[in-house]
């Protein structure tokens, strides 16, 4: 049964229930007195129409509270027949709106009065489910006054934009033994209570993708290719239809000078920066667009940020694709995001902890080994000299670019594709590429030393064949790292001098490979034993499996002398340190 049609982006239909109720005063579902739109929650799951928070409070007869409310979706609403009018209503979603209408299946007679009629439902003596429930806000727009009632003994057939809609009072003795239908009004109980708790904290039963999300797949899928070495070529996910930017040379230029201002003030940062950007011209990421055909269409401005934990590259040259042009549009307004592919940091860390042997290692260079299109390069320019005294030259990245918004869905999504290009040569490593990796950084644990050594040569030959190379790699077991090369291996740093503690960072947290434990290190803390100071020192640690939790009641209890928790050294020297089974 079908009366009106509701969409979303998607231009899904769903159905709206429009009865004679037998008995009784049976209206359409426009009828009710409603100031709100509501629809049921069976709907919304079969039409897969994403949802909001709904901040208003739902009352029913008597003022009782409707408790099973899911929440606010959007859609627009016009007749099955035509496309206007047409309505945009934001319903509240509902576990169930009433009965079925009508509660009994109605005398076949009742059709042949009114089958001269367009009619909004054409099975309306059929007993079925009110998917929607339009607020009265809107009875004045659906109904135009038109009127057909062919005796005083059947309902009256209204017409509305969906069409003739029959509604009123039926005469007893068309109708077979009538069904009571009864309202009830409870409160919910501690059990009910608790179990709606429990069901806030489960993750969604299934993932409603965003319309955008499928485009960005079926972009993906439909134009990446690879190179003869092996390297994926990935397209630049670019909105349809494209907008023209406006102007970014002078503001990129004006960016470029100040930046060498910067750099002359600071000799070591100018030489580190130099040589980045030479290294990225050597190994081939970027190139002059001398070329009048390559005529950048966007011309990103650069910046760098300083990492001094890191091992290895402590500058990295940040592409800011945000910074707007002359019109207000930036790079990354043209450009799909892309669906969340990144693995939950707390659930891979958690599986780091349940094998005896574990190790790390680092994709190098993950971005810049994958490449764009070449078509697409045009939206990634730059302006870049050596020197203030040389002239400025307009250059063309040719790989995936650290700042496009839709830069780490892409470089996932390689990875993934990898996996499943390779997935029965190498099952271990097409495993890890999807479970165990967070962007560049890969987490791998195993039963047993000879399982890790074969997980690593998995891993190590499937990435090679997109010519990715795996660095800074670290373990628990010393055995297993007699198999890497030294300058391929990550030196531990002494986070904790007082105890000459040497860690490792892995996903934001420290870890120490010899003793194979997690370690916080507070450099300095707020004094005093206030509930204030406290959560203030605690909310300083990034802790991504929430074990600052524990730590932070036996912080309160020893600095407050209540119980003797924690060692006392510890406290002194400011270090937390907890296993993995605590």
């Amino acid at each position: 049964m079908q009366v009106v049609k509701a969409f979303d982006d998607m231009y899904y239909a769903i159905s709206e229930a429009s009865n004679a109720d037998p008995g009784n005063a049976g209206a359409s579902a426009s009828h009710y007195v409603s100031p709100k739109p509501f629809g049921q929650q069976s709907c919304y799951q079969r039409l897969g129409l994403p949802l909001r928070r709904c901040p208003l409070a739902v009352v029913g007869l008597g003022q009782n509270a409707v408790h099973h409310v899911t929440g606010v979706t959007s859609c627009t609403v016009l007749s099955r027949t035509s496309e206007n009018p047409h309505f945009n209503i934001n319903p509240i979603v509902v576990n169930t709106i009433t009965n079925k209408m009508p509660a009994t299946n109605l005398p076949t007679n009742l059709r042949e009065s009114f089958k001269h009629l367009v009619l909004a439902d054409e099975n309306f003596d059929k007993p079925s489910n009110v998917d929607l429930l339009l607020g009265a806000e809107l009875f004045h727009s659906i109904y135009d006054g038109q009127r057909v009632q062919p005796s005083h003994d059947l309902p009256v057939a209204l017409h509305s934009v969906f069409g003739w809609v029959i509604t009123g009072k039926l005469n007893t003795n068309y109708l077979p033994p009538p069904k009571i239908s009864s309202l009830l009004a409870s409160t919910r109980s501690l059990d009910e209570g608790l179990k709606r708790f429990w069901e806030i904290e489960e993750p969604p039963s299934q993932v409603i993708l965003n319309p955008e999300d499928i485009k960005c797949e079926q972009m993906y899928s439909n134009l990446t290719y690879r190179n003869p070495d092996g390297r994926y070529v990935v397209p630049m996910l670019l909105k349809e239809p494209i907008s023209q930017l406006g102007d970014s040379f002078n503001q990129s230029f004006s960016r470029l000078v100040n930046l060498e201002r910067r750099l002359d003030r600071n000799l070591e940062l100018k030489k580190e920066y130099t040589a980045f950007m030479r290294e990225y011209k050597l190994l081939g990421h970027m190139e002059p667009s001398a070329d009048s055909n390559k005529i950048g269409q966007y011309i990103i401005p650069h910046h760098c940020v300083i990492r001094p934990e890191s091992t290895t590259t402590k500058l990295r040259v940040v592409f800011d694709a945000s910074a707007k042009t002359t019109n207000g549009k930036s790079l990354n307004d043209l450009v799909y995001t892309g669906p969340k592919l990144q693995n939950d940091i707390g659930d891979i860390l958690t599986k780091f902890r349940l094998h005896a042997v574990v190790f790390t290692a680092d994709i190098s260079k993950m971005y810049r080994n994958i490449e764009l299109r070449p078509e697409d390069r045009k939206w990634q320019h730059i302006l870049w000299r050596d020197s203030p005294s040389d002239p400025v030259t307009e250059y063309e990245l040719k790989t995936v670019t650290y700042g496009v918004t839709s830069s780490p869905y892409l470089a996932i999504r390689t990875l993934h594709q990898l996996a499943s290009d390779y997935e029965k040569e190498w099952p271990l490593a097409a495993a890890s590429l999807r479970h165990d990796t967070f962007m560049d950084d890969i987490t791998v644990g195993a039963t047993s030393i000879e399982t890790a050594l074969k997980h690593k040569e998995e891993l190590i030959q499937m990435l090679a064949r997109a010519k990715f190379e795996l660095r800074k790699w670290s373990s628990n077991s010393p055995e297993f790292l007699t198999q890497i090369p030294t300058e391929h291996c990550q030196v531990p740093k002494i986070f904790c001098d007082e105890k000459q503690k040497q860690s490792i960072k892995i996903l934001g947290v420290q870890w120490d490979p010899a003793d194979d434990n997690f370690t916080y290190a507070l450099s300095e803390l707020t004094p005093g034993n206030t509930k204030r100071a406290i959560l203030s020192n605690v909310a300083r640690i990034y802790d991504p499996l929430g074990c600052r939790l524990l730590q932070s009641w036996s912080y309160l209890f020893s600095t407050c002398g209540l119980f003797h928790l924690v060692d006392r050294t510890q406290m002194d020297s400011l270090e937390f340190f907890y296993m993995a089974g605590v």
